[in-house]
């Protein structure tokens, strides 16, 4: 008897399961000589194999392509789908019964064959499942710029451009641009692919009307990723950040400066830190120190040459440096201004540089050359 549009739908989601690549191809035959309904003759499967850990009433119920892109051996089933390609064009955007298409799995999977495949037939990249995930979304999310220049290449008609750029600006569905989500993974792809296609403007206006919560997450997290981009971290934290409470602009230079982000570090921190009271500011110098920050810790040494001699029973810029490995900024501090002080000035628990330094054998030493050298005689 001759197979029914179910039956054939079904025996091609188990022909990938099994990688059975002759069958496969004769489904999709069998696909392309039927008249196929996408509102009325589209069923979904539960998968049969491989899946026992998953309890059934959890897993969604899928279609071959859904199969087909979460698995990363699929090379030689999208060269069959490829050459019968009616399947693959009219199920690229059929969502599971959880709501994910199977562009949105391929990109989960950073699947490119898969995903170069569903791109072809210009799927919705902006459908989102039961938990708002979309796939635009999920590449941002991971850094994944290879996948959303895949995208641009595919939609790059000025409507379809203009279309991606709306969808960009509230790429959560939420009311948070690309800038916030592309800010989550730590890192700096994506934020830069932002600059380079000059949306960082758009996106920007649009998540300054966020909420303040995921507007100061955006702040951090870009600085946190060590974006190269000096303007978008000017832009995006110096304006909005300064007029924030006292307590979460100290948060946010701390950030800045754990982070090593040279550019904004000078711009954003060090005019408004020196006009902080003098325990904040030398808390301040210490975690530059610390953090090796090494362009901002000469600014501020070199302003005030003597500023790592003003410590008194206190833990010294030096100290920390020591202590952090950061052997750039200890020999940055005695270039600058080599002094017996540097070695003598102890913590309250008496514990001076060479204590803060035992764990790091170069930083000791150098100490102990530059010990001798600004002569030393009397000490411990």
């Amino acid at each position: 008897p001759p197979w029914s549009k179910s039956e054939i739908q079904r025996r091609l989601l188990e022909a990938v399961e099994l990688n059975s690549l002759k069958c496969l191809d004769v489904l999709c035959k069998k696909y392309e000589s039927e008249e196929f309904s996408m509102e009325e003759d589209v069923v979904l499967f539960y998968r049969r194999y491989g899946l026992s850990f998953w309890p059934l009433n959890e897993r969604p119920k899928e279609t071959a392509l859904h199969v087909l892109a979460s698995k990363l051996t699929s090379t030689n089933a999208i060269e069959v789908l490829k050459r019968k390609r009616k399947f693959l064009t009219d199920f690229s955007d059929v969502p599971d019964s959880h709501g994910s298409t199977p562009l949105l799995l391929a990109i989960k999977c950073n699947n490119i064959e898969v995903i170069n495949e569903l791109l072809r037939a210009k799927p919705d990249v902006n459908k989102r499942n039961r938990h708002n995930e979309s796939p635009l979304h999920v590449a941002a999310l991971n850094d994944h710029d290879h996948i959303i220049r895949e995208i641009l290449k595919t939609y790059s008609e000025p409507g379809e451009r203009t279309n991606l750029l709306e969808i960009m600006k509230n790429i959560d569905g939420k009311g948070n641009s690309i800038l916030y989500s592309a800010s989550q993974s730590g890192m700096t792809k994506i934020l830069n692919l932002i600059m380079e296609y000059d949306w960082w403007k758009d996106c920007l206006e649009q998540q300054k009307k966020s909420k303040e919560q995921d507007w100061k997450s955006v702040v951090c997290n870009v600085c946190a990723a060590g974006c190269v981009c000096e303007g978008l971290a000017k832009i995006t934290c110096l304006e909005r950040q300064k007029k924030s409470k006292e307590q979460n602009w100290k948060l946010f230079v701390c950030n800045v400066c754990a982070a090593g982000f040279e550019g904004p570090a000078k711009i954003i921190c060090l005019e408004r830190q020196k006009k902080s009271n003098e325990q904040d500011w030398k808390s301040f110098v210490c975690n530059v120190c610390a953090a090796g920050c090494e362009g901002l810790a000469k600014i501020i040494l070199q302003e005030d040459s003597g500023l790592p001699l003003k410590w008194e029973e206190e833990v010294t810029p030096l100290m920390r440096a020591a202590e952090a490995n950061k052997q750039e900024i200890v020999r940055l501090i005695f270039d600058i201004k080599a002094d017996r002080d540097l070695f003598t000035n102890c913590d309250k628990d008496g514990r001076n540089v060479f204590h803060y330094a035992v764990k790091n054998p170069k930083v000791l030493k150098f100490f102990l050359d530059q010990f001798e050298k600004v002569g030393v005689t009397m000490f411990l």
